[in-house]
């Protein structure tokens, strides 16, 4: 791994590229780099010039007269490669390169050159940013190389006045405009950012290799990302893992939902998982809180800044006010957000109905009136909500117009806010300004014009500490001997329709196989002599993949005439769907009894790899789209909890005088098909269990039906 501090925290720079027209970017880049106090030393490297901005200019990076830490570039992107090299050969150990004109064409020769830039990147074991990046910012030690307009053309100081030494906000993104542009936003809002950092191609230095290096730096609390695209799950995973155990929440926008997705025709549970659900999947098992926009993401980052020593315990608001119109909008939001807003207890009832006139009320949302407000203040009344024991996080309304307001009352909203135990947000309902929203940021609560990302980030906040406590350790596949692991991609390759499906996972404890395959008439019907009770016959094909469509199930079968009958009819209804397809038999076995219908499903994801769906089962399973999807569960505890997120869950838990479902048939259904998955890795590229019927509690579940897709099928 390369020396990232070399980067980030470098000693010395030069500027490959350097121009003294500061309205060209190159030379706005240097013009910023030189503008605060940087304390390292900066060279320019041009051979245009023998002095930029004061500074003297060098014809090469060989030239100058010490080994620099960081080269800038900012050449054409024709002479970067070689100019990197030149860099490595002088000792350079790292760079930030702003050219663009790589990899971000597809199909153009700046493909070839960004694989040329990566094997120089390799050679010299370098930390480099970009290229196609907008180099990045350690604000602490003002080191600025970039020429974004949010740092050249900033209206206010690049760090808050009154912000804290300790841990602070890094933007890690790799797109050099939106991440200067989550600074921009984040700068209004007050709060205090360590690094802005981007990435650009990642033809060296990936996203998630700063995220790993900051966790340990001691000066990152939070990160906040935007990404393009996660090339390499196992190493998001482990740093995202890392984070979590680490307290050091992740903010992330995921671009990519209107990708196509990447479906298997054979399998329902391939075209309902796209990469993006496998993507926010992954990054909600670990803690990620994903945003949709750039305002939520600012908002949540600030509420996560200042309450990450405070997360809520749980999820019941409380709401203070001097308008109960505001009272209530707040509430619809917090309902939203399935946040609880539960009348406080007496005892702190008590406490506010002393301070409130008779037309206010104190059963949450608290409304104070102008009356209350006006006599204790607002931090004041918060803080007696903030106090009740049915209470985890607060709400505080107020017009937040007049800044003079509130520094009367600094001391308490320090008590509220920095010193409290429980974590408060802020909603003004007026434009505040910039005075205003400072001062909430200095007694360490966040103040929203939202109501959405107001109730929003508390759970948000919620979210994640329910997270940190529930994370399990990835799943793991079994050591294995060569010859087993043979036999395993083997089976897969022959489990080529149902029977054989069936067949090997009833193997692994995914379900059983009690019926038989049947070859003619006259089987079909000996095998329905057979059973106690009525049977299912459904044709067996590894051409023909959903048997409905193509007239292949007959159900009720009682006789061993109509079994017979059922045969040809079922051959025939399966040649006239597909004359070509290869017919194995027909599949007899006993009709399951009634229940509540599941799909399982597995899609083994390019990055990620194996996944697990659960939802609402059957015909209907595409048209109704009640589905989870979760890493492979290590737990039955974790299987229910998967279970409980279904819209359609009280069918499985009992509703309305309806009997409760073998859940746990399923919780252990769920865990042996998450084993077989990891086991299985990447020789499959997706199982479904479609229809698995639940039966009453205690009588546990069938498998109905099988399919699993190989790899290479």
């Amino acid at each position: 791994m390369p020396d990232i501090s070399k980067l980030l925290s470098a000693k010395s720079v030069a500027v490959v590229g350097a121009s003294p027209d500061n309205k060209r970017l190159r030379g706005i880049l240097f013009e910023v780099l030189c503008r605060g106090d940087y304390a390292g030393r900066i060279y320019p490297v041009t051979p245009s010039h023998d002095e930029v901005m004061g500074h003297k200019a060098y014809k090469t990076v060989a030239d100058i007269p010490e080994t620099v830490d960081l080269a800038v570039l900012a050449i054409p992107a024709n002479a970067v490669v070689a100019e990197l090299e030149r860099c490595g050969a002088a000792g350079v150990k790292a760079a930030a390169i702003v050219t663009s004109g790589f990899a971000e064409q597809a199909g153009s020769e700046g493909e070839a050159m960004q694989r040329e830039l990566s094997a120089v990147i390799a050679k010299y074991d370098m930390a480099v940013t970009g290229p196609n990046s907008l180099g990045f910012v350690n604000f602490a030690e003002e080191l600025s190389p970039t020429f974004s307009p949010a740092i050249a053309r900033a209206s206010l100081p690049l760090l808050p006045e009154w912000h804290e030494e300790g841990g602070r906000v890094a933007v890690i993104a790799q797109s050099g405009a939106i991440g200067f542009g989550i600074y921009d936003r984040g700068r209004l809002r007050e709060i205090p950012f360590r690094y802005v950092i981007t990435t650009g191609n990642e033809a060296g230095l990936r996203a998630f290799d700063i995220v790993d290096y900051l966790i340990g730096d001691g000066e990152t609390e939070v990160f906040v990302l935007f990404l393009e695209d996660i090339r390499d799950g196992a190493q998001f995973r482990r740093v995202a893992a890392k984070a979590l155990a680490a307290g050091k929440p992740i903010l992330a926008v995921k671009i990519g939902r209107s990708q196509a997705a990447q479906e298997s025709a054979a399998s329902h549970t391939g075209a309902m998982v796209g990469s993006d659900r496998v993507n926010r999947a992954v990054m909600e098992a670990h803690g990620v809180t994903i945003c949709e926009d750039l305002d939520q993401l600012v908002d949540y980052t600030a509420a996560f800044y200042h309450n990450r020593t405070k997360l809520p315990r749980g999820r019941r608001i409380g709401i203070s006010a001097g308008t109960g119109g505001g009272g209530g909008w707040i509430a619809d939001q917090c309902d939203v957000f399935g946040l609880e807003v539960p009348v406080l207890d007496n005892a702190a009832r008590k406490v506010i109905d002393a301070v409130l006139p008779e037309y206010g009320s104190s059963r949450n949302p608290v409304d104070g009136t102008a009356q209350a407000v006006g006599d204790i203040g607002n931090a004041a009344l918060a803080h007696m909500t903030s106090q009740a024991e049915n209470i985890d996080a607060t709400i505080m309304i107020c017009s937040a117009r007049a800044a003079y307001r509130f520094e009367k009352e600094r001391d308490s909203f320090l008590h509220l806010g920095r010193d409290g135990d429980k974590p408060t947000v802020t909603w003004t309902y007026t434009w505040p300004t910039q005075e205003t929203i400072a001062f909430f940021a200095s007694v360490g609560i966040p103040l929203f014009t939202d109501t959405a990302n107001a109730a929003g980030a508390l759970a948000a906040l919620a979210t994640y500490r329910e997270a940190r406590d529930g994370f399990a350790a990835p799943l793991t596949a079994d050591d294995r001997s060569a010859a087993e692991c043979a036999e395993l991609a083997g089976a897969i390759a022959d489990a080529g329709y149902e029977f054989t499906a069936r067949r090997l996972l009833s193997r692994h404890g995914i379900g059983d196989l009690s019926g038989e395959l049947v070859e003619s008439a006259e089987a079909a019907a000996a095998a329905v002599r057979g059973l106690s009770g009525r049977a299912v016959m459904k044709i067996q094909s590894p051409d023909i993949l959903h048997k409905t469509e193509a007239g292949g199930v007959r159900l009720a079968i009682d006789t061993p005439e109509a079994a017979a009958a059922a045969y040809e009819e079922l051959i025939a209804s399966a040649k006239a769907y597909n004359p070509s397809a290869r017919i194995a038999g027909v599949l007899v076995e006993p009709m399951a009894p009634a229940g509540v219908e599941l799909i399982l499903g597995v899609q083994n994801d390019s990055v990620f790899g194996p996944t697990i769906m659960v939802g609402l089962g059957g015909i209907f399973t595409e048209i109704f789209e009640d589905t989870v999807l979760s890493l492979a569960v290590a737990t039955p505890e974790a299987a229910v909890a998967l279970l409980k997120r279904l819209k359609g869950a009280p069918l499985l838990f009992g509703a309305r005088g309806r009997p409760p479902a073998d859940v746990d048939a399923v919780a252990e259904l769920v865990v042996a098909l998450s084993r077989f998955a990891v086991q299985a890795g990447d020789r499959i590229a997706s199982i479904d269990l479609n229809p698995v019927i639940v039966h009453p509690e205690g009588d546990g579940l069938s498998v109905v039906d099988a399919l699993i897709v190989a790899r290479d099928a």
